[in-house]
């Protein structure tokens, strides 16, 4: 029986998720094998640098807009298709005074970014393609076209990949450029054709679904950068306060746990519609077993992960990353508590809150920073490891609250509780038994075991 077919109608989405996570990891992995062997040290730093504003560019061209289709399609039924074209509207509107500014400041546009001109505003036009192609995967997976989701990002990694080895040795003077415009161009002609698409099917002249979109939208720029603050402020603060010694070990600790971040980014990716297209309709049942499901599956995987992670990270770091053993299972707790996240800030965008999305996530991220600024200078990658469980447990209790003032929440702490009592035990055992490796790894199959019976029983991932 194929692995697809194996489980329910609904819960075939997420193995095609889970299956396009795993491929989308290798071709990163084989990204990195290639060009750190074809690029030069200080070349590959410049692409770094490339990569890093034009991450940072992505929350303001376009405003963040798609994160609002979902909200649409819950509130905005009879309107959905007309409103798909808006993000596209917003995402060129935004892109053109980006590149306007960039002119009209290019003195201080390439000191700030260390850029020419003419690679700032290849940058924008890149970045204009990636958010339009973003928009189209947030539209795919809302319609719940998971193989087109997953054929997209595929494809567009693949091109990425092979048309940068070809302009690296075309540009072999300048390899950092063949780099660059190696990864914008896939994204520039993917993304000139979504919108060319949406185009095509008609762009909406309504005034109030505009105001609709960009009063949802702007707080989710907040919450994006937010994020990203949370996500990467342990390892620039480390590096800035005990050396890039500290900083790599830690980033390589992070590194090891970050599968965990992907399947739960692919688990959601198939969650999250269904979600909101059940909580719409009043479907208790559906919501009650299946958000049981969701929980165990993910938190058999979290609990297997914690009681095996630090010796993952001996196999296969070289022993000056082993004293970042001990924070493996922090990490992971961590991780943990971003998922749990995901049920009450599922439920502030099916209620179309976003102001209190960007909130608790500002929150979340000064917390971070705050304890990190305090405790590092003492306490190296393990301040910075608990600051990260601090803030996303502030940043799951805060939605949390936010959800429950909002009235009608479905899920209890008792719920909750059915997750997080097995991974603290999990943790306690594997810092009680860190030398005890046999009983680690026999627990982590038991585990394994039992998820796979469910599994089984149930047919169902989620």
């Amino acid at each position: 029986m194929k692995i697809i077919d194996f489980f329910k109608k609904d819960d075939q989405r997420a193995t095609i998720y889970l299956i396009g996570q795993a491929l989308t990891q290798i071709l990163a992995t084989v990204s990195v094998l290639i060009f750190g062997r074809i690029l030069p040290a200080r070349e590959y730093g410049i692409v770094a640098v490339y990569t890093t504003w034009s991450t940072f560019l992505t929350y303001f061209i376009g405003l963040q807009a798609r994160g609002t289709l979902g909200i649409a399609k819950v509130h905005k039924t009879d309107v959905y298709k007309e409103y798909c074209g808006i993000p596209y509207v917003l995402t060129f509107l935004t892109s053109v005074a980006a590149c306007i500014l960039a002119l009209l400041g290019h003195r201080q546009v390439e000191r700030l970014s260390g850029m020419s001109l003419g690679i700032v505003l290849f940058m924008i036009i890149h970045t204009t393609g990636l958010v339009c192609f973003n928009i189209q995967n947030s539209i795919y997976r809302l319609d719940m076209k998971a193989v087109s989701y997953v054929a997209n990002n595929l494809l567009v990694n693949v091109a990425a990949i092979g048309l940068s080895v070809v302009l690296i040795v075309i540009f072999k003077g300048q390899r950092a450029t063949g780099r660059i415009l190696g990864l914008g161009i896939p994204y520039i002609i993917w993304g000139a054709c979504f919108g060319f698409q949406a185009l095509k099917r008609g762009i909406s002249h309504r005034k109030e679904l505009y105001r609709y979109c960009v009063r949802l939208s702007i707080p989710l720029v907040f919450h994006g950068i937010s994020t990203q603050i949370l996500s990467h402020s342990d390892t620039l603060m480390l590096a800035s306060m005990c050396g890039e010694t500290e900083a790599g070990i830690y980033a390589f600790g992070y590194s090891i746990a970050s599968p965990l971040t992907g399947i739960w980014s692919a688990f959601n990716a198939a969650w999250q519609p269904d979600y909101l297209e059940n909580a719409k309709n009043k479907n208790d049942e559906w919501l009650r077993e299946r958000s049981d499901n969701y929980l165990f599956t993910f938190t058999a995987l979290m609990c297997g992960y914690i009681l095996i992670g630090q010796d993952v990270l001996r196999i296969l770091g070289a022993r000056e990353y082993w004293k970042g053993a001990g924070i493996i299972t922090l990490i992971t707790i961590a991780i943990y508590f971003q998922f749990l996240y995901s049920f009450p800030s599922n439920y502030e965008f099916f209620m179309g809150k976003t102001k209190m999305i960007a909130i608790g996530t500002v929150i979340a991220a000064t917390i971070n920073v705050a304890i990190n600024w305090i405790f590092i200078p003492t306490y190296g990658i393990y301040a910075a490891a608990l600051s990260t469980i601090v803030a996303y447990g502030m940043l799951f209790l805060l939605h949390d609250l936010f959800a429950r003032k909002l009235g009608g929440y479905h899920y209890s702490w008792s719920f909750y509780l059915k997750g997080i009592l097995p991974v603290a035990c999990c943790a306690l055992v594997s810092y009680l038994w860190t030398e005890q490796v046999v009983l680690r790894w026999g627990m982590g199959v038991m585990v394994a075991v039992i998820l796979g019976a469910r599994l089984w029983k149930k047919k169902a991932l989620l």
